[in-house]
């Protein structure tokens, strides 16, 4: 991503296939390594900067990438809620996230969340959000899938990101539309 902004939307258009597509095919290829390694943000977010001058050059990408993204915003998150009569001072499972809420006295709800499958989603509507703003109307094949994604996410109980993420996903997609 910063390859293409330091030499220029010309200079990089003229090597941009030779450079988007190895991404994407590693994106697509190589998911599970790039989640473990904590790299798959980081190469949306890159591809989305690369994708900005690239314009319509990136619709062959983004139809490769996009149900990718959509499956991960889609995630069921598993959640589990118990009471209980005290905090425990140290959660044992570290791919839960656990929160207590005080229940009017009467010990506390506990309340588990599934971090990974939290981290996927918003990554998911994160990337489909960076794409949307740096695509332009070259994302309006796109809209109505993420709309519909997107929808569903803007009133999102658990994660603020994803809320957020989900209405930058509407204005970008209306952004493209009317561009």
């Amino acid at each position: 991503g910063s390859l293409a902004a330091a030499v220029g939307d010309e200079q990089f258009a003229a090597d941009a296939e030779a450079t988007v597509a190895p991404l994407v095919a590693l994106l697509l290829s190589h998911r599970a390594l790039l989640v473990e390694t904590n790299l798959l943000e980081p190469l949306h977010a890159s591809l989305a900067k690369m994708a900005a001058p690239m314009g319509g050059a990136f619709q062959p990408h983004m139809i490769a990438i996009m149900p990718t993204l959509l499956e991960a915003a889609a995630v069921d998150v598993d959640v589990q809620t118990d009471l209980v009569e005290e905090r425990a001072d140290a959660d044992e499972d570290a791919a839960v996230d656990t929160h207590y809420v005080d229940n009017k006295g009467r010990g506390f709800v506990r309340v588990r969340v599934n971090s990974a499958q939290m981290e996927e989603k918003a990554m998911g509507v994160g990337a489909l959000h960076e794409y949307a703003e740096a695509l332009g109307s070259a994302f309006a094949p796109f809209v109505q899938p993420a709309v519909e994604v997107a929808i569903t996410l803007v009133a999102y109980p658990l994660n603020p990101t994803v809320r957020a993420n989900a209405a930058f996903v509407l204005s970008g997609s209306i952004k493209s539309l009317v561009a």
